[in-house]
């Protein structure tokens, strides 16, 4: 239970961070905003099983890890309608376009 605490937490910080650093762009939604808790929290159960006589922190920042992976993951690859990640019009410096004439 510390272990889900404990990853409900740090994936609070997530969350919070998250929303400050995007509040300037996009409008908050309270989905996004609990999703790297609750994830934070289930990938800290996970750990919690093998890594029982490891300390707490070190389960906790692997959980933040593994939640960061798995939301990057979904956002940038798995998700099947667009985003502001991957639309044709915006220009975010990965893909540089040819010049138009």
């Amino acid at each position: 239970m510390l272990f889900v605490l404990t990853g409900f937490c740090f994936g609070l910080v997530v969350a919070i961070i998250g929303a400050w650093k995007d509040s300037r762009w996009e409008p908050f939604r309270w989905g996004s905003f609990f999703r790297s808790p609750v994830l934070g929290a289930f990938w800290a159960f996970v750990l919690s099983f093998p890594c029982q006589r490891q300390p707490v922190l070190l389960v906790a920042l692997a959980a933040m890890s593994l939640e960061r992976v798995s939301v990057e993951l979904w956002k940038g690859c798995l998700r099947r309608r667009p985003s502001k990640f991957n639309h044709p019009d915006r220009d975010t410096g990965w893909i540089t376009k040819p010049p138009t004439t």
